[in-house]
């Protein structure tokens, strides 16, 4: 048996299909539109005697959905805090998972891992390209396709996913947590408004210069 190795962002490997309205009548319904994963709004990272937080800004009132991370080959303060803005940023970043009910003529020589173009607007699914992550009643001629947004880092994450219930297993901790570091970032939710601009005219010895005060 062959073992074929590609890179994860390699898509040039990748078979290329398009699905939009205009194409034909191949899709049959939307069944769902959903993040790939939950969004949460505070990181906590648990490291070998570090603790990192990282969380975004909320509206008053609203509470933050948690993350938690407990990894003893974190041991450092500062692999804490990048560890925890890093997954922050990722569960901010919107990633998207669609599930397909479509006529598999034209497509049936499509597998899971080939990308497929989309663009339904009105079903609130943006254009682009999109993973085929699995394919149900693949001898029928309505197939059920499940695709979602793909890049290396939703690779990667995915990866670690699958591994995180088993690392833990057998490690301990050397001592108490003892060194801790917050984050917080302010959502993009401020409008900047100009209330009065004033222009100024000075005059030196020399020259003269033109500005804004």
């Amino acid at each position: 048996m062959a073992l074929k190795i590609q890179e994860m962002d390699n898509y040039k490997t990748r078979r290329n299909f398009s699905l939009r309205y205009n194409d034909g009548t191949n899709l049959r319904s939307v069944d769902s539109n959903k993040n790939l994963f939950d969004k949460y709004t505070k990181v906590v990272i648990i490291g070998d005697n570090v603790r990192a937080i990282a969380s975004t800004s909320l509206k008053e009132g609203l509470n933050h959905k948690v993350f938690t991370e407990t990894n003893s080959n974190i041991k450092r303060i500062e692999e804490a805090k990048l560890r925890a803005d890093q997954l922050l940023e990722f569960y901010r970043t919107p990633a998207r998972k669609i599930t397909l009910s479509m006529d598999k003529t034209g497509y049936e020589l499509m597998k899971p891992g080939d990308l497929i173009t989309l663009n339904f607007p009105s079903h609130d699914i943006p254009a682009d390209d999109y993973i085929v992550f699995e394919i149900e009643n693949v001898m029928s001629s309505v197939a059920k396709i499940t695709v979602g947004t793909f890049t290396k880092t939703i690779a990667e994450r995915l990866a670690e996913m699958q591994i995180t219930s088993n690392r833990e297993q057998g490690n301990t901790m050397t001592m108490n947590l003892t060194k801790e570091v917050s984050s917080n970032y302010l959502e993009d939710m401020i409008d900047m408004d100009e209330l009065s601009l004033k222009y100024s005219y000075t005059t030196q010895s020399g020259g003269t210069t033109f500005g804004f005060a």
